[in-house]
């Protein structure tokens, strides 16, 4: 029966149980922050059984007072009713979405656009996540249950604030020094961002924030106490005593100024955010309060000091933040995320399961088969789309409960209290007023900050802020009076009588019940082989027998058994996540696999994994890997899957162009007709340029000559530009120089005075033997100095992306317009008609304009050797061989040109390495041989002249060299 008896510790043998809950409470709140979050594994199985292990002595503790009690709350009923719901979705699980996920080839039907009854996608990650919501809601009831006096919710608050400021002291030491002094354990490397012992700053930054807020509100708390309790400067500098007791009353600010300051290191803007909405809620409801002056004080100096920590560490970081393009990208998020409502508009995708159910939703603009996304980086959107219509209402009617309570009721004194006794339940408490406050702005922190990020799905963010909210409802549903805590809501009270029978059933249930839940914690912290990891290992110890295996010999008995136990593994792992497309398709493959392994007998498995693929497709109709894989995979069948292969590589050429390569690789054997490489790629000039020129570089020199052409047909001007010139490039490599002048001509028709295209003509003019060659590369050179003038950086600027990637990939660093290529062209035309007076003068300024390639000089050497410059001319050739030190033309010029200098010692280096270049080259070796005779060494000229007689028997200079050498 309800009862409103004062709250007492009950009796002596329930003080220590009771002592160790509060124990086991601190632990749970101080180890999640400290171990990264306690996100997942064996950190967040830790905590949870702190939690469990705090309820479970509480629970003892009131079972020897001999009495149950629980403190009615305005969130008992909206939270059963949500534990119920969530309990639904996993009765129901996947339901229909199972059923086609593991349907037969014969009974396979489309993937359905709408589940109306789909519980949850992911029941694993359903049940983890209830546990981690029970974990929340268990440290609500321990805090609200056990911490009831006074003393123990100022203990509580003074030992959240003085860890706040160690770790938050301890972050500023680490950021810094630009190293990991004391939070060496993190996972995560420092960045350019605050983030203490936690692994992402902004969940740092909220967990600071949240007990920002709480300082706050515990500073007001105790504003009339500090009064009291100050004493004179005098006494405080003389007295030990005194000075100790000071520094415990300022030690709290100070806590809160360093957590501020870490808080703006991280550089977070949702918790800016929060920050400003949380203060602006503070400053009105304290100005309804009439403690407007004390609070807007508190309120000023903490803005002064982030705008001096602003100002110290500079507004360019934040502003950086504020404008970066991950705020685009959230957005962009959120609109795919809204969909996900209308295909599952009765119970949502299950509590947890967002990213099992995102990628069907995920687009390719957010880098489907690139990214994951396990949140919608918004923990209140996310909750909708887990929870559908009824968890959002819940949640709705959940805040509205607990706002019309402490806040409505107790703090405004307007209505009545859902769960009170009194009419008017108004606090005017400073203390309690002053830690409700607080308290309550840690909890909206939470919540504004969770509109743009996940904080609430990380454990050391969502207890404290279960905590917090446990600390308001604490001191807002109690009088501290010097007799004792009395309560203002109604307590449910049930006695276990006096006897010890009672007693020992309701320890063996709790017991039970705790035993019971200590699997379900450490269930998914087990280091154990997944499924799909055991998957993966069996498929690559299949593939190796099946690759280890004699041509024509059937497939050993062990790799028939790894495939099958493979498939096997990832069915069972389906039944889970019936909704993942990579298990869709880890299974497509083992499928194959196995099927493989049977040999004649594997058309079935063959249909049941193009059927498999076809699943994965469906699931995520943006991820142009998936697409890949199916084309792959319809390649491993017969020529019937060459249609469907083509259609599923052109979708995903249209998704990510850079995919073009690998199949073009893996259509290569296939030898397919010029329209067959049409269908690979999407019907757009530029794409087919890019299938052209990939096949260009492949030997399919015929099919790219069409597919250009074809390209060519619905291209614009700007496209066809650059089409025709790597047209034209391509005529020139299979020497056609006159198609290639026909392309350039009617490029330049387009447009007039194109250098790229001038180079290229006058290349199809020297090839074709036409004597205004040499006024065209003039030509080409004049019209890139104007266009450089001009301030043009491009050679070509207006071509879309596909057609850059060409550009690019043939010029490489001269896709950027510069005079220095053209002029080097000049001189190579001007060397190659032999004018070397002038081909001398082009090659000067080349040189003066910019470094040359090996080949530059070389040319560069010709010329100068050809106008009398000798000694330049050495040099020249000495570079050429140091840019290009295989070469052999550029070492044996260099080596000739050595001796006849009379550099005897470098001369002879050079055919050294010359023969060991080309170690059978009988010239080199003659010439060699010559060299030691000229420097005197007898023995190894004789040496290489037997060489030469072993490569070439009858060679007449080493038998007569070698006859000489031997007289006496």
């Amino acid at each position: 029966m309800p009862t409103t008896a004062a709250i007492t510790r009950g009796e002596s043998a329930a003080v220590p149980l009771e002592s160790a809950s509060i124990w086991l409470l601190y632990a749970a709140l101080l180890w999640p922050a400290l171990a990264g979050g306690a996100h997942a594994g064996w950190l967040l199985a830790a905590t949870q059984l702190l939690v469990l292990l705090s309820a479970l002595a509480w629970v003892l503790g009131m079972v020897v007072a001999g009495r149950l009690e629980w403190r009615r709350t305005a969130l008992d009923r909206p939270v059963g009713l949500l534990i119920v719901l969530i309990a639904t979705q996993l009765v129901l699980g996947p339901g229909p979405l199972l059923r086609w996920a593991l349907a037969s080839p014969e009974s396979a039907a489309f993937l359905p656009a709408r589940f109306l009854f789909v519980g949850t996608v992911s029941p694993g990650d359903t049940t983890r996540a209830l546990l981690l919501f029970l974990t929340y809601v268990g440290v609500y009831a321990v805090v609200v249950n056990v911490v009831r006096r006074r003393a123990d919710v100022e203990r509580l608050v003074r030992t959240l604030l003085v860890t706040g400021g160690v770790v938050a002291f301890a972050s500023l030491v680490d950021f810094l020094a630009r190293e990991d002094w004391v939070f060496r354990w993190r996972a995560e490397r420092l960045s350019g961002r605050l983030t203490g012992p936690f692994a992402n700053p902004d969940h740092c930054a909220t967990w600071l924030l949240m007990l920002v807020c709480l300082g706050m509100g515990y500073l007001a708390a105790r504003r009339g106490q500090a009064r009291s309790e100050s004493g004179r400067l005098a006494d405080v500098v003389r007295s030990p005593r005194d000075r100790e007791a000071a520094l415990r009353r300022h030690l709290p600010a100070f806590g809160v100024g360093l957590m501020t300051l870490a808080m703006v290191l991280t550089l977070s803007r949702g918790a800016l955010v929060s920050l400003a909405v949380t203060g602006a809620l503070g400053l009105l409801a304290a100005a309804r309060l009439g403690r407007l002056r004390r609070s807007l004080a508190l309120a000023c100096a903490l803005g002064a000091m982030i705008l001096g920590y602003g100002l110290w560490i500079g507004l360019g970081p934040l502003l950086h933040r504020v404008g970066s393009a991950d705020a685009l990208g959230r957005v962009l998020q959120w609109q795919a995320t809204l969909p996900m409502l209308a295909v599952f508009p009765t119970f949502g995708v299950g509590l947890g399961a967002y990213k099992e159910a995102f990628f069907h939703f995920q687009p390719s603009t957010l880098g489907a088969g690139h990214m994951y996304f396990p949140y919608a980086h918004s923990d209140l959107l996310q909750l909708l789309i887990e929870t559908g219509p009824l968890g959002a209402a819940l949640a709705l009617w959940a805040a509205g409960r607990v706002a019309r309570d402490l806040v409505g009721a107790h703090l405004l004194g307007r209505g009545r209290c859902p769960v009170g006794r009194d009419t008017d339940a108004r606090r005017s408490d400073p203390f309690s007023v002053g830690i409700a406050i607080g308290a309550l702005g840690a909890v909206v922190a939470l919540l504004v900050h969770s509109a743009v990020d996940f904080p609430a799905r990380i454990p050391a963010d969502g207890i404290l802020a279960a905590a917090c909210l446990g600390l308001a409802t604490t001191a807002m549903h109690t009088r501290f009076t010097g007799a004792g805590p009395i309560p203002v809501e109604v307590i449910r009270r049930r006695s276990l009588g006096s006897g010890l029978a009672q007693r020992v059933v309701a320890s063996a249930v709790a017991l039970g019940l705790a035993s019971g839940l200590v699997p379900w914690i450490i269930g998914p912290a087990r280091v154990e082989a997944a499924p799909a990891e055991r998957a993966q290992s069996e498929l690559a110890e299949a593939r190796r027998l099946l690759a280890a295996r004699a041509p024509g010999e059937q497939a050993p008995p062990e790799a028939q058994a790894l495939a099958t136990a493979a498939v096997t593994d990832l069915r069972r792992l389906l039944a889970s996540t019936p909704s993942n497309p990579f298990v869709h398709e880890r299974l497509a493959w083992a499928l194959e696999l196995q099927s493989a392994a049977r040999g004649d007998g594997g058309a079935d498995l063959h249909r049941a994994a193009l059927l498999s693929m076809q699943r994965a497709v469906a699931l995520q109709p943006e991820n142009p890997y998936l697409y890949r894989s199916q084309a792959a995979l319809n390649l491993t069948g017969e020529a019937s899957g060459l249609d469907v292969a083509l259609a599923a590589g052109r979708r995903a050429v249209e998704l990510d162009p850079a995919l073009l390569p690998d199949l073009v690789d893996r259509l290569a054997p296939r030898g397919l007709a010029v329209a067959q490489w049409a269908d690979l790629v999407p019907a757009r000039p530029a794409t087919l340029t890019a299938l052209a020129a990939q096949l260009e570089s492949r030997g399919f020199l015929r099919e790219a000559d069409a597919l250009y052409e074809r390209a060519l047909q619905s291209a614009g001007t700007d496209e066809a530009t650059a089409i025709r010139w790597a047209w034209a490039q391509l005529l020139l490599g299979i020497r056609q120089p006159a198609r290639a002048l026909a392309q350039t001509d009617a490029a330049l028709a387009r447009s007039p005075g194109h250098p790229e295209l001038l180079l290229t003509r006058a290349r199809a003019l020297a090839a074709l033997g036409r004597p205004e060659a040499l006024a065209a590369f003039s030509e080409a050179l004049q019209s890139a100095q104007a266009r450089q003038s001009a301030g043009e950086r491009l050679v070509f600027a207006a071509e879309t992306p596909a057609l850059r990637a060409i550009v690019s990939s043939r010029l490489g660093l001269d896709s950027k317009l510069s005079t220095a290529r053209y002029r080097r062209a000049l001189a190579q035309r001007l060397s190659d008609e032999g004018r070397w007076p002038a081909a001398r003068a082009e090659w000067d300024r080349a040189l003066a304009e910019g470094p040359l390639d090996a080949a530059g000089h070389f040319a560069h050497a010709q010329a100068l050797e050809a106008t009398g410059e000798r000694a330049r001319a050495l040099e020249a050739y000495g570079q050429a061989v140091a840019l290009d030190a295989r070469a052999v033309t550029y070492r044996v010029r260099l080596a000739e040109r050595l001796w006849e200098a009379e550099q005897y010692v470098q001369g002879l280096a050079e055919w050294q390495r010359l023969v060991e270049q080309e170690p059978r080259n009988v010239h080199m070796r003659v010439a060699l041989a010559r060299a030691y005779l000229k420097t005197g060494d007898r023995d190894r000229a004789l040496g290489e002249y037997r060489r030469v007689l072993s490569l070439e028997p009858g060679h007449a200079e080493a038998r007569q060299v070698m006859a000489r050498l031997a007289q006496p």
